[in-house]
């Protein structure tokens, strides 16, 4: 299936992603979370 808005090149693109970035966020997420977690306990604790 082609699409419908040819482009000139295929492999020029404007964000060009980090090796590392999917692991970043991922870890970011579970850092976060954890946090949330944390306060949740904390302020159910009192």
């Amino acid at each position: 299936m082609t699409p419908l808005v040819h482009a000139r090149h295929r492999h020029v693109s404007y964000f060009h992603g980090h090796p590392l970035h999917g692991a970043f966020s991922l870890i970011a997420s579970l850092v976060l979370a954890g946090l949330i977690v944390i306060t949740l306990l904390v302020t159910t604790a009192r």
